[in-house]
Protein backbone atom coordinates (compact mmCIF):
# COMPACT_ATOMS: atom_id res chain seq x y z
CA UNK A 1 0.00 0.00 0.00
CA UNK A 2 1.26 3.36 -1.12
CA UNK A 3 1.72 6.45 1.19
CA UNK A 4 -1.68 8.63 0.84
CA UNK A 5 -1.36 12.67 1.38
CA UNK A 6 -4.93 13.86 2.26
CA UNK A 7 -5.21 17.87 1.47
CA UNK A 8 -8.59 19.34 3.01
CA UNK A 9 -9.58 22.73 1.45
CA UNK A 10 -10.99 24.81 4.34
CA UNK A 11 -10.76 28.36 2.47
CA UNK A 12 -10.92 30.20 -0.76
CA UNK A 13 -11.22 32.76 -3.00
CA UNK A 14 -10.17 33.98 -6.40
CA UNK A 15 -6.71 34.59 -5.01
CA UNK A 16 -6.12 31.82 -2.30
CA UNK A 17 -6.85 28.43 -1.03
CA UNK A 18 -5.57 27.61 2.61
CA UNK A 19 -6.27 23.98 4.01
CA UNK A 20 -4.27 21.12 5.55
CA UNK A 21 -2.20 18.30 4.77
CA UNK A 22 -1.98 14.95 6.23
CA UNK A 23 0.15 12.26 5.22
CA UNK A 24 -0.28 8.29 6.20
CA UNK A 25 1.80 5.64 6.05
CA UNK A 26 1.58 2.20 4.25
CA UNK A 27 -0.87 1.28 7.50
CA UNK A 28 -2.33 3.86 7.43
CA UNK A 29 -0.76 5.56 10.55
CA UNK A 30 -0.63 9.68 10.17
CA UNK A 31 3.12 10.72 9.63
CA UNK A 32 2.95 14.17 9.24
CA UNK A 33 0.52 17.09 9.21
CA UNK A 34 1.04 21.07 8.41
CA UNK A 35 -1.02 23.75 7.12
CA UNK A 36 -0.96 24.71 3.58
CA UNK A 37 -1.69 27.58 1.31
CA UNK A 38 -2.96 27.41 -2.55
CA UNK A 39 -3.18 29.76 -5.20
CA UNK A 40 -7.32 30.04 -5.60
CA UNK A 41 -9.81 28.81 -8.08
CA UNK A 42 -10.50 31.08 -11.03
CA UNK A 43 -12.90 29.46 -13.80
CA UNK A 44 -10.58 29.06 -17.31
CA UNK A 45 -6.94 30.40 -15.83
CA UNK A 46 -5.59 26.95 -15.53
CA UNK A 47 -1.93 29.07 -15.18
CA UNK A 48 -2.28 30.98 -11.60
CA UNK A 49 -4.91 28.62 -10.37
CA UNK A 50 -5.21 25.53 -8.08
CA UNK A 51 -5.99 22.04 -9.49
CA UNK A 52 -9.61 20.64 -9.39
CA UNK A 53 -10.34 18.40 -6.04
CA UNK A 54 -9.73 14.55 -7.03
CA UNK A 55 -7.44 11.99 -6.81
CA UNK A 56 -4.22 11.99 -8.23
CA UNK A 57 -0.44 9.93 -8.51
CA UNK A 58 1.97 11.76 -6.62
CA UNK A 59 5.87 10.87 -7.79
CA UNK A 60 8.79 11.76 -6.13
CA UNK A 61 11.34 13.41 -8.90
CA UNK A 62 14.22 16.03 -8.93
CA UNK A 63 12.61 19.67 -10.20
CA UNK A 64 15.38 21.76 -12.12
CA UNK A 65 13.77 24.58 -11.18
CA UNK A 66 13.67 24.30 -7.75
CA UNK A 67 17.27 22.12 -7.81
CA UNK A 68 16.24 19.04 -5.25
CA UNK A 69 14.36 16.48 -5.42
CA UNK A 70 10.14 17.17 -4.95
CA UNK A 71 6.96 15.35 -4.64
CA UNK A 72 4.76 16.28 -8.13
CA UNK A 73 0.82 16.09 -8.69
CA UNK A 74 0.41 14.30 -11.82
CA UNK A 75 -2.32 13.59 -14.10
CA UNK A 76 -4.22 17.12 -13.15
CA UNK A 77 -6.34 18.16 -15.76
CA UNK A 78 -5.34 21.49 -17.53
CA UNK A 79 -1.54 21.49 -15.37
CA UNK A 80 1.43 20.21 -15.20
CA UNK A 81 4.41 20.47 -12.74
CA UNK A 82 2.36 20.84 -9.90
CA UNK A 83 5.12 20.35 -6.66
CA UNK A 84 4.67 20.59 -3.18
CA UNK A 85 7.68 22.99 -2.79
CA UNK A 86 9.03 26.38 -0.45
CA UNK A 87 7.11 29.37 -0.36
CA UNK A 88 5.23 31.97 1.61
CA UNK A 89 2.60 33.62 -0.01
CA UNK A 90 -0.13 32.38 -2.51
CA UNK A 91 1.54 34.98 -5.21
CA UNK A 92 4.72 32.69 -5.10
CA UNK A 93 3.17 29.81 -6.49
CA UNK A 94 1.73 29.07 -9.65
CA UNK A 95 -1.16 26.17 -9.24
CA UNK A 96 1.44 24.33 -6.48
CA UNK A 97 1.07 23.58 -2.85
CA UNK A 98 3.14 25.10 -0.16
CA UNK A 99 2.94 23.81 3.23
CA UNK A 100 3.89 25.55 6.33
CA UNK A 101 3.32 25.53 10.43
CA UNK A 102 3.30 29.52 11.27
CA UNK A 103 0.59 31.58 9.68
CA UNK A 104 0.49 35.09 9.69
CA UNK A 105 -0.03 37.92 6.99
CA UNK A 106 3.94 38.90 6.30
CA UNK A 107 2.78 40.90 3.10
CA UNK A 108 0.14 42.87 5.18
CA UNK A 109 -2.14 41.62 1.92
CA UNK A 110 -5.11 40.09 4.04
CA UNK A 111 -3.82 36.83 3.11
CA UNK A 112 -2.84 34.25 5.33
CA UNK A 113 0.95 33.18 4.97
CA UNK A 114 3.21 30.76 6.07
CA UNK A 115 6.27 30.95 7.52
CA UNK A 116 9.00 27.98 8.17
CA UNK A 117 7.97 27.05 5.05
CA UNK A 118 11.66 25.12 4.36
CA UNK A 119 11.40 23.75 7.55
CA UNK A 120 8.12 22.06 6.67
CA UNK A 121 8.74 20.56 3.66
CA UNK A 122 12.06 19.50 5.19
CA UNK A 123 9.75 17.44 7.74
CA UNK A 124 7.27 16.18 4.78
CA UNK A 125 10.44 15.09 3.27
CA UNK A 126 12.28 13.37 6.10
CA UNK A 127 8.14 11.25 7.30
CA UNK A 128 8.07 10.51 3.33
CA UNK A 129 11.46 9.13 3.01
CA UNK A 130 12.14 6.02 0.62
CA UNK A 131 8.74 6.53 -1.12
CA UNK A 132 8.96 7.09 -4.96
CA UNK A 133 5.39 6.88 -5.76
CA UNK A 134 2.01 8.27 -3.48
CA UNK A 135 -1.77 9.32 -3.87
CA UNK A 136 -2.50 12.58 -2.93
CA UNK A 137 -6.69 13.23 -2.50
CA UNK A 138 -7.92 16.59 -2.45
CA UNK A 139 -11.02 17.31 -0.73
CA UNK A 140 -12.88 20.55 -0.47
CA UNK A 141 -14.45 21.50 3.12
CA UNK A 142 -15.56 25.23 1.64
Amino acid sequence: MKYRFLLTRHWQDRNQTFGTLVVFDNTNRPVYASAVIERGYVEGDHYNSCFVAGTYPLIWEWSPKFGEMLWEIKETPHKTECKIHVANTYKQLQGCICPGIKMKDIDNDGYIDVTSSRDTLDQLHRATKGQKEAIIEVQEWL
